[in-house]
């Protein structure tokens, strides 16, 4: 088996878990108590399974929204520093396993920048990881240049991971495919619908096949027309078995 580099392995620890606990609402509590109990384990559950799936090294990274879901900056501040100490002393226990992603409080960019230089000279993890907003304000805003400068300047990488918008755009409202996604989450299936935009009129959706599959391609494909009639190009991309397509009519086959 080739050995791999797992990135974005994910984990809890105290302070974090009310934080998380909202992601994890509608799934049934057997489950969500099996994936607390998987999350906060650094020992053998979780080297077993990495060694199962032929991983040589976990970089670990918060689950949930963490302390970007803080009102608070100075709460976010202190447990965004507490947990990043906790990681890095799970880390030095299997350093020859385990590397680290910070955990940054993105509501007051110098103290982000701060910490994520602190993280990187001092606990010797390998960049960030960030949610894709904190209450609201996006990682564009003009407020957070100062963390990005410093970002630059260590040169670090920064790992953005996608987070639920602020509001349900109307494009989706009704749609049956987005309840068909919180159906299979509630039901314990794993369901992955990445919505990428970029400032260049491309919008790519990735959608990973489920037994849901069909609702989230038609809403995936609602969601392209929508967007077609903005003027924006959409590609729908849906992992699975391939299918044989069709020939033009008039082709000789080809191989």
């Amino acid at each position: 088996m080739v050995k791999k580099i797992a990135l974005e392995e994910h984990f809890l620890c105290p302070g974090f878990i009310e934080y998380w606990n909202p992601t994890v609402a509608e799934m049934p509590a057997e489950k969500r108590d099996n994936l607390l109990k998987r999350n906060t384990d650094f020992g053998e559950m979780r080297l077993a399974s990495m060694d199962k799936a032929g991983i040589t090294r976990a970089v670990l990274a918060l689950a949930g929204p963490g302390v970007q879901a803080e009102k608070d900056a100075a709460t976010a501040v202190r447990t965004a520093k507490a947990g990043n100490d906790f990681l890095a002393k799970e880390i030095q226990k299997r350093p020859d396993r385990y590397s680290g992603f910070a955990h940054l409080p993105m509501q007051d960019a110098k103290a982000a920048a701060d910490e994520l230089e602190r993280c990187v000279k001092e606990l010797k993890f390998c960049g960030a990881m960030i949610n894709g907003h904190t209450l609201g304000q996006y990682l564009d805003h003009p407020s957070l240049a100062p963390f990005w400068e410093r970002a630059d300047a260590l040169g670090t990488l920064i790992y953005i991971h996608p987070t639920d918008p602020v509001s349900v755009a109307p494009v989706l409202q009704g749609q049956r495919g987005l309840t068909l996604v919180k159906e299979a989450r509630a039901r314990g299936i794993p369901v992955l619908v990445l919505i990428l935009f970029t400032f260049y009129g491309l919008a790519l959706f990735k959608v990973n096949v489920t037994p849901f599959a069909a609702g989230v391609i038609a809403l995936s494909k609602t969601l392209a027309r929508e967007h077609a009639r903005q003027g924006i190009t959409v590609n729908v991309v849906c992992p699975g078995p391939t299918r044989p397509q069709p020939r033009p009519p008039g082709t000789a086959p080809t191989g």
